[in-house]
């Protein structure tokens, strides 16, 4: 998820340079296909066998709902700010659920 939020925030400063905001949507891309291939897998391993269907369910309808709402509220952001610092907010709102749970397992130890 890290990976995903900075290879997102990474395009808008590099907006006018070809190789590096290839390779941070190639970073990005990396991320997102690891998400969308180990968040069913954690979602079915983490419930009794009997709720797996209703787990992956539940994983695929909230997937389904950000990939749609996603484009909407960048639409929205991009009209609102420049596209630099749209892209740099979304990649900072992808990185924030990934690094709050790492700081507070950090001071649960």
């Amino acid at each position: 998820m890290i990976a995903t939020g900075l290879g997102l925030a990474a395009v808008g400063p590099f907006a006018g340079l070809t190789v590096p905001v290839a390779a941070a949507l190639v970073i990005s891309g990396i991320g997102a296909g690891v998400l969308q291939t180990v968040g069913p897998a954690i979602a079915a391993e983490k419930v009794h066998p009997e709720e797996r269907g209703d787990a992956l369910a539940l994983t695929g309808t909230f997937r389904a709902t950000a990939l749609f709402l996603s484009p909407l509220a960048m639409a929205g952001l991009v009209t609102l700010t420049p596209v630099t610092a749209a892209l740099l907010a979304a990649g900072l709102l992808i990185i924030t659920p990934a690094a709050t749970p790492w700081r507070s397992n950090k001071d649960g130890d």
